[in-house]
């Protein structure tokens, strides 16, 4: 999902908010999912640097990059509150 993606769903959460059709998202509750994310990010990158088999390797970074684009995500949520 990219940047726009998220504006979008951002202006939908407003106006649901707005509509009192949600709660609240508060910094603190981004900043534990990127904490939560980071720590996740730690234990991939520590997997893949144990792994041998080049089929796993390539499983793993490619959660690794997930996970790094999570967080940019989450960031950037921050960031718009």
């Amino acid at each position: 999902m990219g940047l726009s993606d998220l504006a979008e769903r951002l202006t939908e959460y407003r106006s649901r908010l707005a509509a009192g059709k949600a709660e609240q998202i508060h910094a603190d509750d981004v900043e534990f999912v990127i904490d939560k994310l980071r720590a996740r990010r730690g234990k991939l990158t520590d997997r893949l640097d144990a792994q041998e088999c080049e089929d796993e390797r390539v499983v793993l970074e490619r959660k690794l990059a997930k996970v790094d684009d999570l967080i940019v995500q989450a960031e950037w949520l921050r960031d718009e509150l």
